[in-house]
């Protein structure tokens, strides 16, 4: 039984750090994994690619954040909190 989740599914999670305001997603499409991290000042993508799974997406949209936050000067990132993305299908 194939457990892994359908096109369209996806996380996110939002990250405030110093003047920051991130969305990060984590997404299935048919072309496979995607992390992102959207910023929501700029109301634009400052980091995407492709991953090898949800969890592998989940964490390199950290790892986007983080050094994109580091550019900006901030060095801590809090906790990040991953929940049901409720604009993707659901699995």
């Amino acid at each position: 039984m194939d457990t892994s989740p359908a096109a369209g599914y996806g996380v996110q999670a939002e990250v405030i750090a110093g003047d920051r305001h991130l969305r990060l997603f984590s997404e299935v499409s048919t072309l496979g994994f995607a992390a992102s991290v959207f910023d929501a000042h700029l109301e634009r993508f400052v980091g995407q690619t492709t991953a090898d799974n949800m969890e592998d997406a989940k964490n390199t949209a950290e790892l986007l954040a983080r050094a994109y936050l580091k550019a900006a000067g901030i060095l801590e990132i809090p906790p990040v909190y991953w929940e049901t993305n409720p604009q993707r299908r659901q699995r």
